[in-house]
Order: structure tokens, then sequence, then C-alpha cells
């Protein structure tokens, strides 16, 4: 599924993919690990005619012990991925001193290792992507996102005038623990919808 992933990518012409949510406990398979799998996807993404970098995602947490978060973000460079995109920073305090202290401890480790980052469901912007330009974006749909309190605000596309119902869908669900931006593509012959779409949006 990644590697159709990636083909759909390079025939959109977009620059990235991104493996996403709890991808290190299904990726380990035929004696390889997680990151052994990962270099596998990352030499595809870039064979074959095709030159797609690849995001992995992570969760928040698991970034906030510095030992295990160079380990991480070392292996994962080492796998060929060009950036992590980070998620489950909801909670209190979003906006406090020491929440924007671990933001730019991450943001200055990944740096060292040439790692762009992307925190996904994020508040307000900080000002830290001007000491460290490898933050490309925090991405949020309702820009500065209530963390404490989810209202059920979203939208939803479905399909656009003369295509079959469930061709295209890109949606923006609203989560008890966050926010979360889902695009599906059903199959190849979607690939001129999505064209149209995107010109949409």
């Amino acid at each position: 599924a990644q590697k159709q992933f990636v083909d759909y990518a390079a025939q959109l012409g977009f620059e990235y993919s991104v493996v996403d949510a709890w991808w290190e406990q299904g990726f380990p398979a035929a004696g390889k690990n997680q990151y052994q799998r990962l270099a596998e996807l990352v030499q595809y993404a870039n064979g074959g005619g095709r030159k797609v970098g690849i995001w992995v995602w992570k969760s928040w947490v698991e970034l906030l012990d510095p030992t295990a978060r160079l380990s991480f973000l070392t292996q994962v460079k080492n796998a060929g991925a060009v950036g992590v995109k980070i998620d489950n920073l909801y909670g209190d305090g979003g906006d406090s001193a020491l929440f924007l202290s671990q933001q730019e401890a991450v943001l200055r480790d990944a740096a060292k290792l040439g790692l762009m980052m992307n925190f996904h469901g994020m508040s307000k912007p900080a000002g830290l992507s001007v000491t460290w330009p490898n933050e490309i974006t925090r991405e949020a749909i309702q820009h500065a996102i209530d963390t404490r309190n989810h209202q059920p605000v979203g939208i939803q596309i479905k399909r656009r005038r003369g295509t079959k119902e469930g061709t295209c869908v890109i949606c923006h669900e609203p989560f008890f623990n966050g926010e979360r931006d889902q695009i599906t593509c059903l199959s190849a012959a979607c690939l001129a919808e999505w064209k149209k779409l995107l010109r949409v949006i």
C-alpha cells in the first residue's frame, strides 16, 4: 500500500509522501525491522524515475525523552526519510514556556540530522521556524486549535458534480483527542479528479 501511495504522489507531481500513524507497528515483516523496511520504501520512492521524499509519523509523547528522541530521529534519517510528522500535541499548556522549549529541543535535534518537521494538530505559530527553518509547517485546519474543547467543526468534500459517488473523499474530522485530516483515494482512475479537487481547494 505504501508503494502505491508513492506511485500516486509521483503521478500527481507531489514531492513527498507520508507514512502515517503507528507505521512502526505494521512495518516489521520477513525478519526485517521497521527501519529496514522504511529504507526499502525510500529506495523505491527514489527509483524508477520517481523522486518522492518519505516522511514518517511519530507521537509527540514518544519524543519527549532526549535519548529516545535522538535514537528515533537518527534511525529514520539513516533509513533515508526526509522529515517527521509529529502528532498528538493536544492537552493543556499548548503555549506554555515548557511546551515551547520541548518543541525547540525536537527541532534542534532534527536540524542537526537535516530532518524537516511538521507539527500536526498544533496550536498557533510561536516563531520557532525563524530560528529553526526545518519546521516546515504547523498543520491545523482550525489554525489555532482549542486543544481542550474540541467542537464539531469540520469540512467534508465527497465528490464533484458528474463523478461517481465515493470516487474521491477529502474530509476533516474532529476527534475527542485531536484533529484528523483524512485524504482517501480509492482507485488509480481517481487521479484526474484529484487534480480538479486540488485546484478547487
